[in-house]
């Protein structure tokens, strides 16, 4: 007695009542598209997970970079509303990056530079460079001299996303120039003092 190879349909039960007019070849169709759509969802996912270890990859690697900036660092959208801060802008101000987005950059500065301060978007919106001394607030809201630099940032379509401010205080620059100052007059002197040949 040989075993007669039985037919898809009579294998899966109830699968006349699906649909009574598929046949087995229509089966093995269905089955195969269903093949190649799971090994393109698989694919989809494999290429998705690279693209989220190359995203964490480069967001770490913008926070590594950020954190170690010296100088104060303020991100800002199209309406002068903070977006981000660096870690330096975050010890100067006494408050972490979360806690001041969405708040206007105004707040980062004291009454004294609001006129300045009020001169940035119109500036940027322009195009022009804004590079000025102006006071910042600290954490304890005393007034801090700074040089900053603020100027537009562009998406990658060359639209206007809003500005970058950044900026170190002044008296590490002066105190910065005070020594340069220092090792060249030591220099010059030194030069003055050697014996000529």
């Amino acid at each position: 007695m040989t075993n007669q190879p039985q037919s898809l349909t009579s294998q899966v039960p109830d699968a006349q009542q699906l649909n009574p007019a598929m046949t087995d070849d229509a089966w093995i169709e269905v089955i195969q598209r269903m093949d190649v759509i799971y090994a393109d969802l698989v694919n989809s996912q494999v290429a998705l997970e690279e693209k989220n270890d190359q995203l964490e990859e480069a967001q770490q690697f913008i926070e590594s970079v950020l954190s170690s900036m010296h100088d104060v660092l303020v991100v800002t959208n199209i309406d002068g509303n903070i977006k981000r801060v660096n870690t330096t802008m975050e010890k100067l101000i006494g408050k972490a990056s979360n806690d001041l987005r969405g708040k206007a950059l105004k707040t980062l500065f004291p009454e004294t530079s609001a006129e300045k301060v009020n001169e940035f978007p119109e500036k940027i919106r322009s195009g022009d460079l804004v590079d000025c001394e102006i006071d910042m607030l600290d954490g304890q809201g005393k007034s801090v001299p700074m040089a900053v630099t603020c100027k537009a940032h562009y998406d990658h379509d060359g639209r206007l996303l809003g500005s970058v401010l950044t900026g170190r205080p002044l008296d590490e620059l002066r105190r910065a120039y005070h020594e340069l100052k220092e090792t060249h007059e030591a220099v010059s002197y030194t030069h003055l003092t050697l014996p000529t040949i």
